[in-house]
């Protein structure tokens, strides 16, 4: 694999490449899949073709992806806490969802934890994104 000097790499790969491994969820968060349980990675929620949130699961401690994908939509607020999470819940039938599974183990959460902020950056997701950012972005 040849990469040129200004494209960094995160777990071997470049944000390009990475970018080509998020897959759909055909369950959503209605009905995320069982082989999700103790994989770390990203989950990105979708609205008529715009990113509104990136996310992250550790895969530890019970924090699996399908676990925090399924928590949006748990009686329970505590994945509520914010108003993205709130918008989630109250919409997630409408919603497209695709992860990016890392892995399991300590290695898949530290690489999900460096994987973040470059998807966020690329995507800007509005409920990741300070409001100003978002207001920048659309003036130009």
């Amino acid at each position: 694999m040849t990469t040129s000097a200004t494209e960094a790499l995160i777990g071997g790969f470049t944000l390009a490449q990475w970018e080509t491994r998020w897959a759909h969820v055909s369950g959503g968060f209605a009905d995320p899949p069982r082989n999700l349980i103790g994989k770390s990675g990203l989950y990105r929620v979708v609205l008529n073709g715009e990113t509104i949130a990136i996310g992250k699961s550790s895969g530890g401690g019970g924090s699996d992806l399908k676990k925090r994908i399924s928590d949006f939509t748990r009686p329970s607020a505590s994945a509520r806490n914010y108003q993205t999470g709130e918008f989630i819940n109250a919409n997630y039938a409408a919603l497209e969802l695709m992860v990016l599974v890392t892995g399991s183990g300590r290695a898949a959460r530290d690489l999900a934890a460096a994987l973040k902020e470059p998807m966020t950056a690329l995507h800007l997701p509005r409920g990741n994104v300070p409001a100003h950012i978002v207001a920048a972005t659309m003036k130009g």
